[in-house]
């Protein structure tokens, strides 16, 4: 299925007629022959790529629907980072979640991780202890979440003794 209103979509935005040296009013009139100038005509054909996909590079199409992936592709394309990344991985997941600051990704993940082990908890009747490899999971999550909470302590602590000592 091609959704040509993918690209029209993305071309009414702002971000996407930056990265394309687009002039603004381009989509309230009638667009002049060949808007997007030599100089920038490898840039069109990786938005068509990550809109459309290419047979000839092997590549999916990043967008899969136009809301929010439209939105994601623009933010990425405003950002140094997140475009190296999806250049690199051909995730827009991927790029757009590089962008995101760490303290906020860091809380989510963490509230995400307390939910799904409540999760886990409330259904733990159904582990009827023969498979040694979910044991193996629990105690690697074990660990890993004694790390977490000691690295975290140790900068409570750090943050106390350096506010106090001020």
């Amino acid at each position: 299925r091609f959704n040509f209103s993918h690209l029209y979509t993305a071309l009414a935005r702002r971000p996407y007629m930056d990265f394309l040296g687009i002039e603004a009013p381009w989509s309230k009139y009638d667009p002049r022959p060949d808007p997007v100038q030599p100089d920038k005509l490898d840039r069109l054909r990786e938005i068509l790529k990550w809109l459309y996909g290419s047979q000839e590079e092997d590549a999916l199409p990043v967008v899969r629907s136009q809301n929010p992936h439209i939105k994601h592709l623009g933010e990425v394309l405003l950002s140094n980072e997140g475009l190296a990344v999806l250049r690199a991985s051909g995730s827009l997941s991927e790029a757009h979640a590089s962008m995101q600051p760490a303290g906020r990704t860091f809380s989510e993940a963490l509230v995400r991780a307390r939910r799904e082990i409540r999760k886990v908890s409330n259904n733990l009747r159904g582990f009827d202890g023969r498979n040694k490899a979910l044991v193996d999971i629990a105690e690697d999550i074990s660990e890993t979440a004694q790390a977490i909470h000691e690295r975290m302590r140790m900068k409570r602590k750090q943050l106390s003794s350096n506010v106090g000592g001020e």
